[in-house]
């Protein structure tokens, strides 16, 4: 008889019997929600609502706008600017709709419409507050796919920008209210932002509309106006107009616009115009300052993004990716490319860690940090090579500042939309898998301390076993947080919750083992005890075997994590009879659930057949 055990040593072990780290096992492309660390398999949290009204309703980023005339709350009705039947959703009967930032607090919540008397009028189910005529009807829904954290230098504000593919909104954290900072023009063909904070302004392209400017230096108050002039942004003397731009970048004081379209409809993938040092108003190539422009067309591949590493810009392209540096020549930049032959495939999947070490999702279908020819994505190889190319370009990635890891979001298989997270650790070259849908991600940090009074759920027990107490660490001001936004128009933010927007959140945790023994067959007619860390209440883990000889998973039973007392640690023993090789075992569970270790306990080593 034998024993063999998995253990992250958390709970110690007996030297007579054999034993491995339980990483050492963990399946990270066959596992979801689930990651190792400090030597335990920890159960991945979900997503809590960022934008949400007094009701406690996610605020959803609408298709259209209309400035609220009057309400009458006798006959239920609003009365609006604009025609609603016009817009990119046409209002039916029964749609939902929402008051934004109206004077009346309660106002501000979702209503069923019940009828349409006009174009500019309409009744609603619910009782309405009050007569407060202010604010806007949003109608629609679409998703946030760029998100901007703003900083003022004059007052420290932290201000909040979504982009959508008809409109940039502002968020006010007090009043619960979006404000529409800019409009576009020709929605129906956007489908990418890139939003800059350069000298305390932001700037924005849409790739379709003219570049905008927010002059929120002076004051947030205003608006996005177009960059230069209704013509575009002057890049030769005054007859030569850059209109569109794929994307833009802030380095050295110098502002990057890249993939630009001319006003002759010209269209330049491989060229970058910049302005003047400190002076994003002079992009004239012969003016007297020194802005100037750079054609990348060493190779026949487009841009496609930028990122920043040391004191250098790195450009990426498709196929290649060079580095740009400041010089004190005329020349103004240098620009070397780097021996690694690859390139970028979305302009949104480029980030740094905390270390400064730059990552980017590469041309070859794998995750790489800057100067090292080896990929980091090693462990997840499976998931990212099954990647819908189609939909690369859509791909998004963000650093967690709180787990000091890189998130990659993909369509994986046939998706047509973002449906995996790969979560790589940079500190211990783990990568680890999500199974939360990612429009975008975005940076911000929490505006609030919550309280029992201001918990955004109605019962305190709604936030999930493993929140604990409302004045934990993640609910103080200034905690970092990050964005993610669904494609129905919602933000959230990440790993805070036992469930997953209030649906349950399955995790399932796979290891890989031989026993110890690489040829025999093993019977292993004692089952296994599971090692847990208990968080919750009470819950059970359902597992499942799959050995050499078979395909599928056959389900084994049911480990309960019940206990009488109050113990930290609960050990489950689960009975089968099983003869393998080497198996695959699976352990899954909507609970959180912290796996510390599992034991083989006397097992029969066989022959080799």
């Amino acid at each position: 008889m034998a024993d063999f055990a998995l253990t992250s040593g958390e709970v110690g072990k007996n030297e007579q019997i054999p034993t491995i780290r339980l990483d050492e096992a963990f399946m990270a492309d066959e596992s979801i929600n689930m990651r190792v660390r400090y030597g335990e398999a920890k159960s991945i949290k979900g997503r809590l609502a960022e934008l949400f009204d007094s009701e406690n309703e996610k605020i959803a980023t609408p298709t259209d706008v209309f400035a609220i005339t009057s309400i009458v709350s006798g006959s239920k009705t609003i009365n609006i600017a604009g025609d609603h039947s016009a817009g990119s959703t046409a209002l039916t009967v029964g749609a939902t709709i929402r008051v934004n930032g109206n004077d009346e607090d309660g106002n501000n919540i979702t209503f069923t419409v019940d009828t349409l008397p006009t174009t500019s009028s309409i009744v609603v189910v619910e009782a309405i507050t009050t007569d407060a005529g202010s604010g806007s009807v949003f109608v629609g829904t679409t998703p946030v796919i760029e998100y901007h954290r703003h900083v003022r230098q004059a007052n420290a504000a932290e201000l909040l920008l979504l982009g959508t593919v008809n409109h940039a909104f502002l968020w006010n954290n007090t009043d619960k209210s979006l404000t529409v900072k800019f409009t576009s023009g020709t929605p129906d063909t956007v489908e990418h932002w890139s939003f800059v904070t350069h000298l305390d302004d932001v700037y924005a392209t849409n790739n379709v509309d003219l570049i905008q400017k927010w002059n929120v230096s002076d004051s947030p108050a205003n608006s996005f106006a177009d960059l230069g002039s209704a013509s575009g942004v002057d890049v030769e003397d005054g007859s030569t107009f850059v209109i569109k731009a794929r994307f833009i970048a802030s380095f050295e004081s110098y502002l990057f616009l890249f993939y630009v379209t001319h006003n002759d409809n010209s269209v330049f993938p491989l060229r970058a115009n910049h302005s003047s040092r400190a002076d994003p108003t002079d992009f004239d190539v012969n003016s007297s300052g020194d802005a100037g422009l750079k054609n990348f067309d060493e190779t026949p591949d487009f841009l496609v993004g930028v990122g920043f590493w040391q004191n250098n810009m790195i450009v990426f392209k498709q196929e290649r990716h060079l580095r740009g540096t400041l010089v004190t020549d005329d020349a103004v930049f240098t620009w070397e490319e780097e021996e690694l032959k690859i390139g970028g495939l979305s302009q949104h999947a480029i980030e740094n860690d905390r270390a400064g070490r730059l990552y980017w999702l590469a041309s070859d279908l794998t995750m790489r940090e800057i100067r090292t020819p080896v990929d980091v994505s090693a462990l997840v190889d499976k998931t990212i090579k099954n990647l819908n190319t189609s939909k690369a370009e859509f791909a998004q990635m963000a650093f967690v500042d709180p787990f000091g890891t890189i998130n990659l979001a993909l369509a994986i298989g046939s998706s047509e939309t973002n449906n995996r997270i790969i979560s790589f650790n940079p500190e211990t070259a783990d990568s680890f898998l999500v199974n939360i849908p990612v429009r975008a991600f975005g940076k911000f940090t929490r505006q609030a301390a919550f309280t029992y009074q201001n918990l955004p759920f109605e019962n305190y027990d709604d936030w999930g076993a493993d929140w604990g107490s409302y004045d934990t660490g993640v609910s103080v001001v200034g905690f970092p947080l990050l964005l993610v936004s669904d494609y129905s128009g919602n933000t959230f933010d990440m790993y805070l919750t036992q469930s997953d927007d209030g649906d349950d959140m399955l995790r399932a945790f796979v290891f890989n083992t031989n026993l110890g023994a690489i040829f025999p067959f093993k019977r292993v007619n004692n089952g296994m005890y599971g090692i847990f860390r208990r968080r919750g209440l009470g819950s059970f883990v359902s597992v499942y075997i799959r050995n050499n000889e078979s395909d599928g998973w056959t389900f084994l039973g049911t480990m309960s994590l019940t206990a009488s007392d109050t113990r930290e640690f609960v050990i489950v023993h689960l009975p089968f009879d099983e003869r393998f090789q080497n198996a695959q075992f699976k352990l899954e569970s909507t609970a959180l659930m912290d796996v510390i270790g599992v034991i083989f306990r006397d097992f029969e080593l066989g022959d080799d057949r």
